[in-house]
């Protein structure tokens, strides 16, 4: 396989035979394409109108205060905890980088193309105020801070389908939040809906179909 990075998705299109897609550096032609393209599905797909929104999420990485071994990997497992009816902490063991804290789908509304990449003074207390009530221990020196992209459906679940209109054209996003940890799965049955034209895994509960009528 070819990787090709730092080239912007401009415009796709199709005929009876293939799929091309331009991006900034050429052009590409294949057989089947999977648009797996975030926060920027509609502007790949507008005339789908799809109902996704984009949501500028904050994650924080802190070195712990003490017993630094015990939020290790070996002994820490990953964490959600709900502090607030349906506002959710997540965590993650310090694997080196140190502990990942961050609250789940909280976060801005945002344009891809101008998200807000710096992090404010208020969004690290938010989760230290957290930290200090549910992991007093691992609320210790601010290692670092980022941000990323969510793209939610309005049901929060995947969206996975063939394009209505063209059966060479795979829709695979958004993810809502959670598709990191079923990358592998995903992954497995995009390429037996490419490939074989189906897949082992029953995918109907994330078509477009959910979306009629919004």
């Amino acid at each position: 396989a070819d990787v090709h990075v730092g080239e912007p998705v401009v415009r796709w299109r199709s005929d009876a035979q293939s799929v091309e897609v331009e991006t900034a550096s050429g052009r590409y032609s294949a057989d089947r394409v999977a648009i797996a393209a975030g926060a920027w599905a509609t502007e790949l797909l507008p005339e789908l109108a799809l109902p996704l929104s984009v949501e500028r999420q904050v994650m924080h990485w802190f070195a712990p205060r003490a017993e630094r071994a015990r939020f290790g990997p070996d002994q820490c497992p990953v964490s959600m905890v709900e502090y607030a009816p349906e506002r959710i902490l997540y965590t993650l063991p310090d694997s080196g980088e140190g502990f990942k804290a961050a609250t789940h789908h909280e976060g801005e509304s945002a344009d891809p193309n101008a998200v807000r990449r710096d992090v404010a003074p208020a969004e690290v207390e938010q989760v230290r105020a957290l930290l200090r009530q549910f992991f007093p221990l691992a609320n210790g020196e601010l290692l670092a801070s980022a941000t990323c992209l969510y793209t939610n459906t309005p049901d929060r679940d995947f969206l996975i389908d063939f394009h209505p209109d063209n059966s060479r054209v795979l829709i695979v996003s958004p993810c809502s939040g959670h598709g990191f940890k079923f990358a592998s799965a995903i992954g497995e049955a995009v390429a037996e809906l490419l490939v074989l034209g189906r897949s082992t895994a029953d995918l109907t509960p994330f078509g477009l179909q959910r979306f009629a009528g919004r």
